[in-house]
């Protein structure tokens, strides 16, 4: 009976060993298939990174360098080489116009046309700044008036009156002025689309002093000019 007892409580001693020893070994593949998962994961990030490497990137930077810096100095190399140099980059123009296509090429042609439309929106938009800067401070010098035409503010104010080319219009320096308080209400009436500047110079107009851009084409960003 004793033996009996003894090894039956030898076999459940054992079978609890057993049991925990299965259970660590749970653990440890636990253990070890989380540790595949993070350097796998660690890993995969890496790959991804290199596959958005562009293959030539490096050498096509190069060149890039190199030309703009042959832009700027081609005065500091001799004829002769500037010369070969020339040839060789028209031939390269020619071959990568041709690699390129003509899907890509009308892609660069409308990129460039869009960067061409900011950059005139940017100048109209710091013309347009510095018109009212120059009536401000021309209220402030004559105790809150404005001039009755821009042609008072030059030359002490404005070294003269400034063109804008607003996208759509050819480059203008016009201005057309209102004098009378017609538009107070409706100041879209006022507006005739010439792409030059409009200015309310009537002192009991709500509008006086105010300096508009005469168009109702709307900027890249969807707003009509003449609400700037």
């Amino acid at each position: 009976m004793k033996k009996f007892f003894l090894f039956f409580a030898a076999s459940a001693m054992f079978g609890v060993v057993s049991s925990f020893s299965q259970e660590e070994a749970k653990v440890d593949d636990i253990d070890r298939i989380k540790k595949e998962e993070i350097i796998e994961t660690e890993a995969k990030p890496a790959q991804e990174n290199l596959d958005y490497v562009p293959k030539y990137g490096a050498e096509i930077s190069e060149a890039i360098k190199y030309l703009s810096f042959l832009k700027d100095k081609s005065d500091k190399i001799d004829s002769k080489t500037m010369e070969d140099i020339i040839k060789q980059v028209a031939d390269l123009t020619l071959k990568l116009k041709t690699a390129l296509g003509p899907e890509m090429l009308k892609e660069i042609e409308e990129k460039e046309k869009k960067q061409a439309e900011a950059i005139k929106e940017i100048r109209v938009k710091q013309t347009l700044a510095s018109i009212r800067s120059a009536l401000m401070i021309y209220y402030g010098d004559f105790e809150g008036n404005y001039p009755k035409n821009f042609e008072e503010l030059v030359p002490a104010y404005l070294k003269e009156i400034p063109e804008i080319e607003v996208p759509g219009h050819a480059k203008t320096n016009k201005i057309t002025v209102i004098d009378q308080a017609d538009f107070d209400t409706e100041l879209e009436s006022a507006i005739k689309d010439t792409g030059g500047w409009i200015y309310f110079s009537n002192t009991s107009s709500i509008n006086w002093g105010t300096v508009l851009i005469d168009c109702s084409h709307k900027d890249t960003k969807g707003t009509e000019w003449y609400k700037y």
